[in-house]
């Protein structure tokens, strides 16, 4: 597909109704410059309206996140003391706890952010985009628009891979729940699909034979819970590093064909997979593994 013809696309779907016409131009260069490039996978990320860093605060988050809206999203009197971020918005205040300094507070903002918007009745949220591994990027349309663009192949169908570590007991709850509770502890692995998933997994040596029981299936929000066996968390917890090791490089080379990841990113997910081995250390039969999928 040209930059001609995902333009079309955008068009057809509604995109374009929701995007600045100041923003048009650039959206179209980086379009161009990234299909020309073939980072064909990446073309999407042409589309952020802004983009968050590890580093930023969640009030800057909010600032940014008021900006990329043209005033349509307009908090007031926002604090943030370390740990409690609060706000005003269309009369309503709204205040939430988030992660502790070295944690991505970014999911907790946004999904505030979009809490004020659904009680506004605004159509539009922030959707993060899939595939944006050295920053976060977000688009601000409706969710209607974003899925018709995902069925329209202009951005990737990706689910948000995150594992946590849960008391056996509470995990039907903890499951159910819209986003792993802070006090949980937690590891975002990847954006990633289905199929790269079950790949990665194989590649850390739980095969097909160790199946990962579905405790929780929302289709409607693409929301999807695992249980991790405990067979397969013995087999996560005696990984040696090197074997963590290469299958992160493994893995990178078959879901980078384009070469698009940047210079980093195969230490992060090895950083990453090797937390989620010391993650399945402490599961005992009490304590459980689940991996949570959210459709991104």
């Amino acid at each position: 597909m040209n930059a001609a013809a995902y333009w079309k696309k955008l068009r057809a779907i509604g995109w374009l109704d929701y995007l600045p016409e100041e923003q048009h131009a650039d959206v179209r260069e980086t379009l161009e410059r990234n299909l020309a490039a073939k980072v064909a996978r990446c073309a999407h990320v042409a589309l952020a309206q802004t983009a968050c860093e590890s580093d930023d605060s969640p009030e800057d988050m909010l600032r940014l996140l008021a900006k990329c809206s043209n005033g349509v999203f307009a908090p007031a009197k926002i604090a943030f003391d370390g740990t409690l971020l609060s706000f005003t918005h269309g009369g309503k205040n709204y205040a939430a706890t988030v992660p502790e300094s070295g944690e991505w507070a970014g999911t907790d903002v946004f999904d505030l952010a979009n809490q004020a918007l659904a009680d506004s009745k605004i159509a539009q949220r922030f959707i993060e985009l899939p595939d944006t591994p050295d920053f976060v990027g977000l688009v601000f349309v409706p969710p209607d628009i974003y899925a018709k663009a995902q069925q329209a192949n202009l951005i990737p169908s990706k689910y948000r891979v995150d594992v946590c570590l849960v008391d056996s007991a509470a995990a039907l709850k903890v499951a159910s729940l819209k986003k792993i509770p802070a006090h949980v502890p937690k590891v975002f692995m990847w954006d990633m699909t289905k199929e790269q998933f079950a790949e990665l997994l194989q590649m850390m040596g739980v095969n097909a034979k160790i199946k990962l029981r579905s405790i929780f299936n929302d289709p409607s929000t693409r929301r999807t819970v695992l249980e991790l066996p405990s067979d397969a968390s013995e087999t996560l917890a005696k990984l040696p590093k090197a074997t963590i090791s290469e299958a992160a490089k493994k893995w990178m080379a078959l879901s980078d064909a384009d070469g698009s990841y940047f210079d980093g990113c195969m230490d992060l997910l090895w950083d990453r997979m090797y937390r989620v081995s010391e993650l399945a250390q402490e599961a005992d039969g009490e304590k459980i593994v689940l991996f949570f999928l959210k459709g991104v």
